[in-house]
């Protein structure tokens, strides 16, 4: 069993959210996050579930709560569940069926749990489908230039509501979002051996000047720190 020395760090928007073994990080969003472990091998999980599950099994009397990631640890049933789904990766002839099953379970288990209310949150609302539909654009389109007004033509919102609705949800602007995505998806070019000139023009900078300054104040290193050797 891992020692609590060791952890891994997701950052956010300059939030470092830490968690160890057996804790888990939950969010009802796609957000752009950095990651660092402490030590090296670190196993862990992603489990991403269809959205449309976990609001089946959403309760009505749930309260909201606003929190883009929240960090929890998970109870006994819950990683059993987690623990059948790894399994059944060793019974390919079954998976098919097996897995949608058992991420049912997941999905509803989480929606007993304490992040019961972010789901309700980000996904049992108007605003929230509003909200994830703003994203999927971004990222479907998060290279090109992005307008403010097509992003509140989307949600059907006006600029100012947009502005204050994205920040108060998401904790930044929408064009905040952009450049993060921007910013994360270049490092992972980085890492691969791309130059950090290509890398800018890849994820849609006009500048690789540009591109550095910004690489540089959001990861507080230039971008040739995570050239591939």
């Amino acid at each position: 069993m891992q020692r609590s020395l060791f952890v891994k760090v997701l950052v956010y928007h300059c939030t470092r959210h830490i968690y160890r073994a057996g804790e888990a990080l939950f969010t009802a969003l796609s957000l752009p996050l950095s990651a660092g472990i402490s030590q090296a091998p670190y196993l862990g999980l992603r489990l991403a579930l269809n959205p449309n599950t976990l609001k089946c099994y959403l309760k009505p009397h749930f309260e909201a709560i606003d929190a883009p990631l929240y960090h929890f640890r998970p109870d006994a049933s819950l990683l059993d569940a987690i623990a059948r789904l790894i399994a059944s990766l060793d019974t390919p002839e079954m998976l098919a069926d097996l897995a949608p099953l058992i991420e049912n379970e997941i999905a509803l288990r989480l929606c007993h749990s304490p992040v019961a209310p972010i789901i309700a949150h980000y996904l049992g609302s108007e605003k929230g489908d509003k909200l994830h539909a703003v994203l999927d654009y971004i990222q479907t389109h998060y290279r090109e230039k992005i307008r403010t007004e097509t992003l509140a033509n989307l949600a059907h919102m006006s600029l100012s509501g947009l502005r204050e609705h994205f920040r108060r949800l998401i904790g930044i602007s929408p064009l905040q979002y952009q450049k993060q995505l921007r910013l994360n998806n270049a490092r992972k070019l980085l890492e691969s051996g791309m130059s950090a000139a290509q890398a800018a023009y890849e994820v849609g900078y006009e500048s690789p000047q540009q591109f550095s300054r910004e690489y540089r104040r959001y990861y507080g290193l230039p971008p040739k720190s995570s050239l591939s050797a």
